[in-house]
Formats: C-alpha cells, sequence, structure tokens
C-alpha cells in the first residue's frame, strides 16, 4: 500500500482547499469491466462539457437512473430517471452552475466503475467560480450506461459497492 498526495479539493475564488490523501492499494480494483466501459463514461464527460445532448443520451440505456448525494442543491430525492431525466440533470449542472467535468481516474471494481470527477462551475446568482470533487459508481450495461450514483467521498462509493468494511480494507466506524 502507498499513499499519493492529490493536489485537488474544493476549489473557491481565493484559492484550493488542502491536498487529499488517497490511498491506492495494488491488485484492489480489478474486475469484469473493459477499456469500452471506461471510453462510454469519456465520451459522456466529453458530450456533457459541450453541451451536445444528443451524445449525453445516446450513452445511456431508456431506463437509466441518475442518484446525486442530499447535499447536492436543486437535486431531487428521487434522482433522475430515463432520458427525461438525463435532459434535467444535465440542464440543472449546465444551466444553472455552468458546471464541467473531468474524468480523473477510473477503476473497475466489481461490475461497477467507480471513478474520480473534478468539477467546475459558478455560484448561482454570485458567479463566483467554485469546483467540487465526486465520486460516482458507474453501472454500465452493454456499451451505455444504466446507473450512476454520485457520492462526497471515495469512502461513500466504495462503501455502496461493498459494504461497510469496503474492499480497501479500512473499517466502518459504526
Amino acid at each position: 500500500m502507498r499513499r499519493v498526495n492529490a493536489s485537488h479539493g474544493l476549489l473557491r475564488g481565493d484559492g484550493l482547499c488542502p491536498v487529499l490523501e488517497i490511498t491506492e492499494v495494488s491488485g484492489i480494483l480489478r474486475g469484469p469491466m473493459s477499456q469500452q466501459s471506461v471510453e462510454v463514461v469519456q465520451g459522456l464527460v466529453e458530450a456533457f462539457n459541450r453541451d451536445d445532448i444528443d451524445s449525453v443520451l445516446a450513452a445511456f440505456v431508456d431506463d437509466c437512473k441518475i442518484e446525486e448525494p442530499p447535499q447536492m442543491p436543486d437535486s431531487p430525492r428521487t434522482g433522475y430517471a430515463g432520458h427525461q431525466g438525463v435532459r434535467e440533470w444535465m440542464g440543472n449542472l449546465r444551466e444553472v452552475a455552468g458546471a464541467s467535468f473531468e474524468l480523473r481516474s477510473s477503476a473497475p471494481l466489481g461490475d461497477v466503475l467507480v471513478c474520480e470527477l473534478s468539477s467546475r462551475g459558478r455560484g448561482r446568482g454570485s458567479e463566483v467560480p467554485i469546483g467540487w470533487l465526486t465520486f460516482a459508481v458507474v453501472d454500465v450495461r452493454g456499451d451505455k450506461i444504466a446507473r450512476i450514483r454520485v457520492f462526497l467521498s471515495r469512502e461513500e462509493a466504495l462503501e455502496a459497492v461493498n459494504g461497510p468494511s469496503g474492499a480497501w480494507g479500512h473499517r466502518s466506524n459504526s
């Protein structure tokens, strides 16, 4: 096991928040996910950033679901469902916050892909530049995205996939 310092976190107009420490464990993130799944997610990010709604919709199955944490502003409790939900999700992030994403890393874990995304946007009303880091658990069905679950920490994302103990050897405090 080795620790890697990553210089990203919540960005504000006055600079970068403290360094986030990431633990890397060799061999843990292996599974049946293919390079094609990574390319599907990267294609989604690129289409989202260029406001290409047709390509964004094409990346999702018809009965898809996007679930965001309750701390995310303007996110419905029930998440976003189907292609209409994807339109609403994209409209909320692009039109309201001017959000864009960067896929910083992705790793297969079982039947899902765990992705780290760096996001930038602007504050509603204030127009102050902001940034945030999220972790997404992405279920890919064939060559399309079936479900995205968004979390505010890597630990929450891994716990969603593996249960409280996770695959990284961390113990839950509960």
